[in-house]
């Protein structure tokens, strides 16, 4: 006989669990080219149309990290059930619903002030409240995904992903593109956000076909000090913390500036499509590079992965400070292979460490805290970018010898590459030549 404590906890079959990964595939689709349509340069020209300068535009697209903070919070209630589905798909849904939301803008501002404060707001709780799930809806499914298969299946997800993101954000740059010239900027924009809700609505079909899987053993919800001591106590996963703080000051210092670069006219100022060629081209090296990180964990370690992820963006970054108009036919291609190989196994890497490194009993917990400490690292990082760019305002010079112009986002790409660089030396003093993720 079942006993009380035990109904409903049976985990789902291997039938069951195949399908969430199948599903999750899908959602992870939807849910990149969601993302991908509301940030980077779309949300940077969005920014612009509304009245932003550079600066505010690089750090509104910060603001995905700095609600990383958010995450702490999410075990503290989260961790008391034991069933989560149900809330996973109403906080996503709810954030998803936040990043639909400027589509209603242009009909309930009349200022530009007004406009712009509704795009900072609504972005931001899209962000929060995603944030606030996510360390449990990845929970979920890696739970769905035995350990044998893991590394692949994670590949897979990715390029699926990827491509598919890719595919939205082309066709709708080429839209955007098209509205522009026919002088009705602000039409294509609502244009977007309308595509934005329709993937809101296959978003959410995707998780609710997923099967739910219970919490094994007693429920031991966190304290409220906990995400505050236990992971910072853990001696393995402070390292992890330290590497990821460090490189996330690093990347945050320049990355949110590259697509405000891409179209602002006082960078290369490009329309939407080259712009979202230059996006695509990154995403195929991400699609193609994807199977072979996952080749790489499983012969080395994640945590080698993750290093050598850093050092491809602190490249990435230099060719992004030797990019100016005339060069940039040639930089950009080395910018996307980099930025493209980078993009994939980072991800990869970041989400099987934490999940790696954190105890069972305790993995929301430690999961919270890295996005926190990702989020409040970052967006420093992004802050010190945007200090640095208005401190130098309208800064201009000439690289001896190439003759390359140099602007003040370039200096902010060469200050990014030097902090990158030393998180990766950081990490390889950190961790042992090996080591890897239980």
């Amino acid at each position: 006989m079942t006993s009380a404590a035990g109904a409903g906890t049976a985990r789902p079959g291997r039938l069951a669990l195949r399908r969430n990964r199948t599903l999750s595939i899908q959602e992870g689709m939807s849910a990149r080219s969601i993302f991908l349509l509301t940030g980077g340069a779309f949300l940077a020209g969005y920014a612009r149309l509304l009245g932003a300068d550079d600066g505010t535009a690089g750090l509104l697209g910060a603001v995905p990290v700095l609600m990383g903070l958010v995450s702490m919070a999410s075990p503290i209630l989260l961790e008391r059930m034991r069933r989560r589905k149900a809330a996973i798909v109403a906080f996503n849904l709810l954030g998803r619903l936040a990043q639909a939301f400027p589509v209603a803008i242009p009909w309930i501002a009349r200022t530009a002030g007004e406009r712009l404060a509704w795009l900072i707001a609504s972005y931001a709780l899209s962000c929060a409240l995603i944030s606030f799930m996510m360390p449990a809806a990845a929970a979920w499914v890696v739970d769905s995904t035995p350990v044998a298969v893991r590394a692949r299946y994670f590949a897979r997800r990715e390029a699926w992903c990827i491509g598919a993101a890719t595919v939205a954000s082309l066709g709708m740059g080429v839209v955007l593109d098209a509205r522009k010239a026919a002088g009705d900027a602000a039409g294509g924009f609502t244009l977007l956000y309308a595509t934005v809700l329709l993937l809101v609505v296959a978003n959410t079909r995707s998780l609710l076909g997923m099967a739910d899987i219970p919490k094994q053993g007693p429920l031991e919800p966190p304290r409220l000090r906990d995400p505050f001591v236990l992971p910072f106590a853990d001696p393995r996963y402070r390292r992890l913390l330290a590497v990821v703080l460090l490189w996330s000051v690093g990347f945050q210092a320049g990355i949110p500036f590259t697509s405000v670069y891409l179209v602002s006219s006082d960078g290369l100022a490009l329309g939407y499509v080259p712009a979202t060629l230059f996006a695509a081209g990154t995403s195929l090296v991400s699609v193609l590079s994807a199977r072979l990180w996952g080749k790489v964990a499983d012969r080395s370690s994640w945590i080698a992965l993750m290093r050598g992820m850093v050092l491809l963006q602190a490249a990435a970054c230099v060719f992004w400070f030797l990019t100016d108009r005339t060069t940039a036919p040639f930089t950009l291609p080395l910018v996307a292979l980099a930025t493209g190989g980078m993009v994939s196994g980072m991800n990869m890497s970041l989400l099987n460490l934490q999940y790696g490194y954190a105890p069972e009993s305790n993995r929301t917990v430690y999961m919270g805290t890295l996005s926190a400490v990702n989020g409040v690292a970052g967006f420093g990082g992004s802050l010190a970018g945007a200090a640095v760019l208005r401190a130098l305002g309208g800064f201009s010079a000439t690289l001896p010898l190439v003759g390359i112009g140099i602007g003040a986002m370039q200096a902010v790409f060469l200050l990014s590459a030097v902090l990158l660089a030393a998180a990766a030396g950081a990490s390889a003093l950190l961790f042992r030549r090996g080591e890897a993720a239980a």
